[in-house]
């Protein structure tokens, strides 16, 4: 009888949270084709149909396309730097080529390949990652 009640408990909860989730956030993943021997961040490369890339920056857009935040990838790891710090550094927002807006329209030229919720826009040495993300309502 307790086995039934904690996977019906489980069960519950699963759905619960799952019935919650109704937001959807963008992550762009900026990234540059490099060689099978080049060496960074150990944790900013992926491994994918396009070769090895390393990631030189990650942003997050809330469900209305604003940005939240920058992942940027230096040799010891990842520098997080949040929508209100780069407002304070122009400069700054403006070297990670990104927008605080998300527009796709900017890859226009760029060659589009579409698999399941993730969007690749390619271009030379430079693949630009989409990847939609459900995430829970705060």
């Amino acid at each position: 009888m307790i086995k039934y009640q904690i996977k019906l408990s489980i069960l519950i909860s699963f759905l619960l949270i799952n019935c919650s989730v109704k937001k959807t956030e963008l992550e762009i993943i900026r990234a540059k084709k490099v060689s099978e021997n080049y060496s960074y961040n150990p944790m900013g490369f992926i491994e994918n149909n396009y070769r090895k890339l390393n990631i030189k920056n990650i942003s997050h857009y809330d469900k209305e396309g604003k940005l939240k935040e920058v992942l940027w990838n230096k040799p010891n790891g990842f520098l997080k730097y949040t929508l209100s710090e780069l407002k304070n550094d122009v400069a700054l927002l403006n070297s990670f080529d990104i927008d605080t807006i998300y527009i796709d329209k900017k890859y226009i030229g760029y060659i589009k390949e579409k698999r399941n919720d993730t969007v690749f826009y390619l271009s030379d040495d430079e693949v630009i990652i989409e990847i939609k993300k459900k995430g829970l309502d705060e």
